[in-house]
């Protein structure tokens, strides 16, 4: 099965930037990128304690993030050194949540 880099960054409310990576399987990504889609209401990304960002619908995110397919020596390359996640990786942690 194939994987996908999903990468995400935006501002907080105080203009300091949050950035942060996962690697998934690309049915996983596909699926939660269909919910998102699918979002028309306010909802909250915790980058922090007690810090939040807040997108107004799903699209919104989805225009945060940048995904692209990897093959089996990128995915070596970046599990050398970071494993599968790195930074704020909870950005699409309660996204079955936003349905």
């Amino acid at each position: 099965m194939s994987k996908v880099l999903v990468k995400w960054n935006d501002f907080d409310e105080n203009e300091l930037i949050h950035e942060g990576f996962l690697i998934l399987e690309s049915e996983v990504w596909n699926t939660k990128k269909k919910i998102l889609e699918k979002v028309n209401r306010k909802f909250e990304v915790c980058v922090g304690s007690d810090i939040y960002i807040t997108y107004d619908y799903g699209v919104a995110l989805l225009k945060r993030i940048r995904a692209c397919e990897l093959d089996d020596s990128e995915i070596e390359i970046i599990g050398k050194y970071f494993s599968n996640m790195y930074g704020v990786h909870t950005f699409l942690d309660d996204v079955a949540d936003y349905e």
